[in-house]
């Protein structure tokens, strides 16, 4: 889980030690002591059906530190390379006329519209999941809910990933990413999806005494 935005301190601050692994009804809870630099402790709760073949994983950020936090949560998926991820786009008209725009992307500083990973199509989204640098890295308003994506390169072995529920936008989150709610990248060592999820409430400061 990681927390926008993205910032060396704060998104890529280690997190090798500390972890706590709590069984529980039909499932298992890894959680983390809070961030050193800005108080937030993450858990994670994996529930397994006992009737179906599905996994339900359940992220939670938690301020511990004595201040206010604003924060929007995105959830990562991490893949192996050398696949194929399809991101969905509008295909229709949003308004009777057909004149108002459908479809939006945002590109992070590092990604070139030339890399070879990258390729748009009028009705979707593919990366290529491919060892190399520099990164290549694109979000974009998924109205949809769902994206999917290919081990390999062969529609028999393909394997879709679990659907992601859309994420209303929030005006009063100022970023960079504020139109998006889903992003996906290539890089030297793996490649990954994140859809940012709906906190159930704002951080708030723990108690002090």
């Amino acid at each position: 889980m990681w927390q926008a935005p993205e910032s060396l301190t704060q998104t890529y601050t280690p997190d090798l030690t500390g972890l706590q692994v709590q069984p529980i009804p039909e499932g298992v809870r890894l959680s983390l002591p809070a961030d050193p630099h800005i108080g937030i402790a993450k858990a994670l709760e994996l529930h397994l059906s006992p009737d179906r073949p599905v996994v339900t994983l359940e992220h939670e950020l938690r301020n511990e530190s004595f201040s206010p936090v604003e924060l929007p949560p995105w959830a990562i998926t991490q893949l192996r390379l050398s696949g194929v991820v399809l991101l969905p786009l509008p295909a229709g008209p949003v308004d009777s006329g057909g004149l108002l725009p459908n479809r939006q992307l945002t590109f992070w500083p590092y990604t070139s519209f030339h890399d070879s990973r990258l390729r748009l199509e009028d009705e979707a989204v593919l990366l290529v999941g491919e060892s190399r640098l520099p990164p290549v890295k694109v979000g974009y308003r998924n109205p949809d809910g769902w994206l999917t994506g290919w081990r390999g390169f062969s529609s028999s072995n393909a394997s879709s990933w679990k659907p992601v529920r859309p994420t209303p936008i929030s005006a009063a989150m100022p970023r960079p990413t504020a139109t998006i709610n889903l992003s996906s990248w290539s890089r030297s060592d793996h490649s990954g999806a994140s859809n940012q999820e709906v906190p159930s409430s704002t951080p708030k400061p723990r108690s002090c005494f």
